[in-house]
């Protein structure tokens, strides 16, 4: 098109612009509530992209695809505590199960969950900083009682402890995501639910 049928087509396009504009403005005042997984995540987002809530089942917390499986909610929690494991590697010689350990409370929401993770890796992201290549070769053992069961420079067990658990049981998150038809979040790139 030229001449007069492109301005014509121009101004129907700027029309339609402020028209587009318009709607996205009433929109920002209301509110939005999707589920997925069939309940297990509720979220409440505004008209101007924000999300307002997220909220997890607490049935869906308790799913466990196996018996003998962890449940969905004690691994998120236990990924969200595994940068904590990491730090004690980091600040401790050693570890002997055989003497008693706190467990945490659960938690169960989802923020809960996100901030205890971020306040893990930021607590050991300072350590980290903070320690010399000297200290990284000193040696880390796992103990029950007088049974010695791991014994490895200290870079080794942050690497395989630290970074291969969490990668491990991600993984196993990715896994329940989806058997509870929860879009998969991308890992490495997008996932097929972002496709």
């Amino acid at each position: 098109a030229s001449g007069p049928a492109l301005a014509e087509t121009n101004l129907h396009y700027y029309a339609q612009e402020g028209e587009i504009a318009k709607v996205q403005k009433e929109m920002e005042s209301h509110t939005f509530e999707g589920t997925a997984g069939g309940g297990v995540v509720t979220a409440v987002a505004s008209g101007a992209n924000e999300i307002v809530s997220v909220k997890l089942d607490k049935e869906k917390l308790d799913w466990k695809h196996h018996d003998k499986s962890r449940s969905f909610g004690n691994l998120a929690q236990h990924i969200a505590e595994l940068p904590a494991f990491a730090l004690t590697i980091l600040n401790q010689d050693e570890i002997d199960f055989a003497k008693p350990h706190p467990r945490s409370a659960a938690i169960a929401t989802r923020e809960k969950l996100l901030a205890t993770f971020d306040e893990n890796a930021a607590k050991l992201t300072t350590a980290l900083d903070a320690a010399g290549d000297e200290r990284l070769q000193t040696h880390f053992k796992m103990r029950r009682g007088e049974n010695v069961f791991y014994d490895a420079p200290r870079f080794q067990a942050l690497r395989r402890m630290g970074i291969n658990h969490m990668v491990h049981h991600r993984g196993q998150l990715t896994v329940f995501l989806r058997e509870l038809g929860i879009p998969v979040p991308g890992v490495y790139g997008p996932s097929a639910d972002e496709r």
